[in-house]
């Protein structure tokens, strides 16, 4: 199976598993790139993270801290510029992503 399909199926779960214990999920948090590793998100990733949040109209934080310690392949993409690319500037959507 895809990775892609996998994070896709373990979102869905983990956020219908915070609903079945009456718990209001208000977004998602990632690390990009993550702390110690330094693995990053791809292009792809990011765009099924927005994807997500937009359905389920609720936020997404995206720490990017050690954003500037990346300086190998794969080069790091910032939630950022995925939302530019795909327009989302001025939209509900870009409202809820918060990049630190």
């Amino acid at each position: 199976m895809e990775i892609n399909k996998i994070i896709e199926i373990a979102l869905e779960v983990d956020y219908h598993e915070g609903k079945q214990c009456n718990l209001r999920v208000k977004g998602v948090l990632v690390t990009n790139p993550s702390n110690p590793l330094g693995t990053t998100m791809s292009r792809r990733e990011l765009n099924l993270l927005i994807s997500f949040i937009t359905t389920k109209g609720i936020h997404l934080i995206s720490d990017e801290l050690y954003s500037g310690t990346v300086f190998s392949l794969p080069s790091f993409v910032s939630v950022m510029e995925v939302l530019k690319e795909k327009n989302c500037d001025k939209t509900e959507v870009w409202n809820r992503a918060h990049i630190d």
